[in-house]
């Protein structure tokens, strides 16, 4: 092969390269030339890949200041629509050490192979010109995306319940939505005080549609003229999801107990010492299930007659979101972020529990083994006795990008774990990469426009996505309980996300500082409500 012709990815190459990530890439040009050989026979067999945080690197020192500068010079002198840069490693599951690489995206059909060889091997010159000889740039096709009665007090354990309520419930992953939009949806993130009122933060393209509403600054006070924007809690799909988990978990039941009375009728054929000890456990089984249906079934109709009106979930109205805007300030974050004032008769101080997230979706033993991948980590997390793992303290971007060398990932490399709970998702755990990404985002009322995110990846090759689309605005929370930020979106080829993206809270906070929301409390208690 001459040295000198570009190095093009074949069409079976392409699709099945990044064979694996959730949303299956399709790649369109790397700098390297390694030879990509699947296995021989009659059918293809790819070892599955994985992503993993990039770790110590030399990279480090000079990436934000210099190579992603220089990087992002050069992809909009040549056109290139790309939607994102993060330096992380991917190899396969168990490798060592597997591969340095920058995993850009670029917007699907916008980038010939031949024009991506070109980019990637000039990307990979420009890390060569800063004395980083070890990482090669690959580029594949992706898109940026945006992931928008009184409310239950978190259940005890012992409520057969207690995972059904969780959606209705006050702890941290609150399904919201504008309630003029009840089909975009997103997350509630974190709750604050200040003079005695509750507020919520989330991000602003929750409520505030970037396509489809004028980019401009909302501020709400009485009397002003501004027309109120309302925001619900469970909108339309989350809310029908929700009535059908209540529904499948009754039919589950009954099903249940339509095969205990088989077992029940069966055991006359059994010995009597036997027949005994089969029926009574039987009959026991059979309690507990008619016991839950009557459970369940209340809850339903509790939550029909309560919730089924959509204004009846008005959970609170916003109050204050800047413009979306983006490379913002020192760190170069999006500003994507709202804040909802909470109307008391929704959260109060018979139901507020303050910033914690609900793990009862995963059993403790199962969640206590996702927090501690390497068996030499020190302890930070423990699994508290009322499922209810409460924030405290600010984990700030500085810190995020340089974990504790004694906290490893299965990977023996240093680590955070991250933990968010979403609409969509549910209960995830990730891994925070330790270098900040580029972010390219494309709107229909605005130009392509990049800013820096922190990455946070999948824990395990095979534990699936940290998000995913409706997500977005989700506190992202370390496993110590200090507040990491605000996700605000993630980067895949479908409706499935390779990389999350976060905003960091202690950049949101000086931004709210900013524009005069000053003395916000990120750890309220029952007793700073009025």
């Amino acid at each position: 092969m001459d040295p000198s012709a570009p190095f093009l990815p074949s069409d079976l190459e392409a699709a099945n390269f990044y064979y694996g990530l959730e949303s299956k890439p399709i790649l369109v040009a790397r700098s390297d030339r390694d030879a990509w050989v699947p296995s021989e026979g009659p059918y293809i067999f790819v070892e599955p890949k994985v992503l993993t945080p990039l770790g110590p690197h030399l990279l480090n020192r000079v990436w934000d200041e210099t190579v992603s500068v220089a990087m992002e010079s050069y992809l909009q002198d040549q056109g290139v629509q790309y939607t994102g840069m993060t330096p992380l490693r991917i190899g396969v599951a168990d490798q060592d050490s597997p591969p340095a690489v920058i995993f850009m995206g670029v917007r699907p059909g916008s980038l010939t192979r031949e024009k991506g060889y070109e980019v990637a091997v000039h990307c990979r010159g420009i890390l060569v010109e800063n004395n980083i000889t070890d990482i090669h740039v690959q580029i594949r096709e992706s898109e940026a995306s945006l992931s928008a009665a009184s409310l239950f007090r978190p259940a005890i354990t012992a409520n057969v319940a207690y995972n059904l309520r969780q959606p209705f419930s006050t702890s941290l992953g609150i399904p919201i939505c504008n309630a003029r939009t009840t089909h975009f949806e997103g997350t509630g993130g974190f709750f604050f005080t200040r003079d005695g009122k509750l507020f919520m933060i989330t991000a602003r393209h929750v409520v505030f549609d970037p396509n489809a509403v004028l980019n401009e600054q909302y501020e709400y006070k009485d009397g002003t003229g501004v027309a109120r924007i309302n925001v619900l809690f469970l909108g339309k799909a989350a809310f029908d999801a929700r009535v059908k988990d209540i529904q499948d978990k009754i039919d589950g039941q009954k099903a249940n107990i339509d095969f205990l009375e088989k077992r029940w009728a069966l055991a006359e054929n059994l010995a009597e010492d036997e027949a005994a000890a089969e029926r009574k456990a039987v009959q026991r089984e059979m309690d507990e299930a008619k016991e839950a249906i009557g459970v369940f079934e209340k809850l339903q109709k509790d939550v029909k007659r309560d919730w089924a009106d959509e204004t009846k979930r008005i959970i609170g109205h916003v109050v204050f979101s800047p413009r979306l805007d983006f490379s913002v300030g020192e760190g170069r974050y999006t500003e994507d972020w709202a804040v909802i004032e909470i109307h008391p008769d929704m959260i109060n101080r018979r139901n507020f529990v303050g910033n914690a997230i609900d793990l009862g979706q995963v059993a403790a033993a199962d969640f206590k083994k996702l927090m501690y991948p390497h068996p030499a980590n020190p302890h930070s997390f423990d699994y508290p006795g009322d499922r209810l793992h409460r924030c405290h303290g600010i984990l700030s971007d500085k810190d995020m990008l340089n974990p504790d060398p004694k906290t490893k990932d299965q990977d023996n490399e240093p680590t955070i774990m991250a933990i968010q709970n979403g609409n969509v998702s549910g209960l995830q755990v990730g891994r925070v990469n330790n270098i900040r990404s580029v972010v390219r985002s494309y709107y229909e009322k605005l130009p392509g426009v990049s800013s820096r995110e922190v990455a946070v990846l999948p824990r395990t090759s095979k534990s699936g996505p940290f998000s995913r689309p409706g997500d977005s605005g989700a506190g992202v929370v370390a496993g110590d309980g200090r507040i990491c930020g605000l996700l605000t979106g993630g980067d895949g080829i479908t409706q499935t996300l390779d990389i999350t993206y976060l905003t960091p809270i202690d950049f949101i906070i000086s931004r709210m500082k900013h524009f005069g929301i000053v003395g916000a409390n990120f750890f309220p208690s029952v007793d700073d409500l009025a």
